[in-house]
């Protein structure tokens, strides 16, 4: 699949020069929305470092990618399969990366690996490490064994701590464009070209959140039809009155699960209030222009920010188990107060 993100061109050289010159670092952080690529690069880097039957080929352009490993050695495959003992995958357990789970890592590094010349860690979404969990990791980065790599990947690399970040060489993926997304919808599902262009549009640039709308109910109008409702009913200063956030948090607070799908949204959506004072291309929701200029002209940074901090904490309580409907509540009408 990494072949047809033409849009990475730039990354995927940087990390196949290093891993042919031996200068790989011992931590990299790749950078970019969801959906771009990373975990693809950083699997194929992992089948190069590895592979028990790399051709000898000269430079190859990007198309050809898969040449840099073999593809079919017991490396190459059991990566593929995700099968590999010493490629270890760490994402969100839940919301979070909690202390547990890099506490685990860190105890199955002790061991030397079992098979792997180049043992590779991939820490998804590693912006979503608590801070227990960030300084747990803080530790084995600063002195990490021999022969192992650490791939964290990450949508923006102010997520992370700046001790973690300092640690990791950057290589930033860009977002996809929606003829790329579109031709990869088309490829792997039935959708006319038209459909394909339609969801490519909602996409925000990255292919996992075009197939989330399209694996949702109802499709593409479904998804569509909850965004919107979504977006307009986010009580927010001068919108509604309090019944009408207590009556949003009720229709939120049902499931815990719909609740953390809607809060990401609501991310998403006060996200693009600020990029559309700051760099308008960057809005992931085009066809809402006309209401997020108007929602955006409202705030001043600085109490957008305060908003998205709202939100981030009530994601991070429902994550503890708080009352759901009660800490939606909360967050509802603080949004209300700006």
């Amino acid at each position: 699949m990494l072949e047809n993100f033409r849009e990475q061109d730039k990354g995927v050289s940087t990390l196949l020069s290093m891993a042919k010159n031996g200068t790989l670092p011992h931590a990299l952080l790749l950078s970019g929305p969801p959906g771009t690529g990373k975990t693809e690069a950083a699997l194929t880097l992992a089948q190069i470092l590895n592979c028990r039957d790399l051709p000898a080929t000269p430079d190859l352009p990007f198309d050809t990618l898969a040449s840099h490993r073999c593809g079919t050695c017991r490396s190459c495959r059991k990566i593929e399969a995700g099968t590999h003992p010493d490629i270890r995958v760490i994402e969100p357990d839940g919301h979070y990366i909690k202390i547990a789970q890099i506490r685990d890592l860190c105890n199955t590094l002790l061991a030397k690996p079992l098979e792997a010349s180049h043992r590779i860690i991939l820490i998804k979404e590693a912006g979503r490490m608590n801070r227990e969990a960030a300084n747990a990791l803080l530790k084995v980065l600063e002195e990490p064994p021999a022969g192992t790599f650490f791939c964290l990947m990450t949508h923006q690399p102010s997520e992370l701590l700046p001790t973690v970040l300092s640690r990791c060489q950057l290589v930033r993926f860009r977002p996809l464009t929606l003829e790329t997304i579109a031709r990869c919808l088309s490829q792997e599902s039935s959708l006319s070209p038209q459909d394909a262009e339609a969801v490519a549009t909602l996409s925000d640039g990255t292919l996992t959140h075009a197939q989330k709308i399209l694996s949702g109910k109802g499709g593409i109008d479904g998804w569509v039809i909850q965004r919107n409702w979504l977006f307009s009913a986010l009580p927010l200063p001068g919108r509604g009155d309090v019944s009408q956030a207590l009556a949003f948090a009720e229709v939120l607070g049902r499931d815990k699960e719909t609740a953390l799908e809607a809060l990401s949204l609501i991310e998403h959506y006060l996200h693009d209030l600020m990029m559309c004072k700051i760099d308008p291309a960057r809005v992931g929701n085009p066809d809402l222009m006309p209401q997020i200029e108007a929602d955006a002209a409202r705030f001043a940074l600085p109490r957008l920010t305060a908003m998205a901090e709202t939100v981030q904490d009530t994601l991070q309580r429902i994550e503890g188990n708080t009352v759901l409907r009660h800490t939606i509540e909360v967050m509802a009408l603080t949004l209300m107060q700006g």
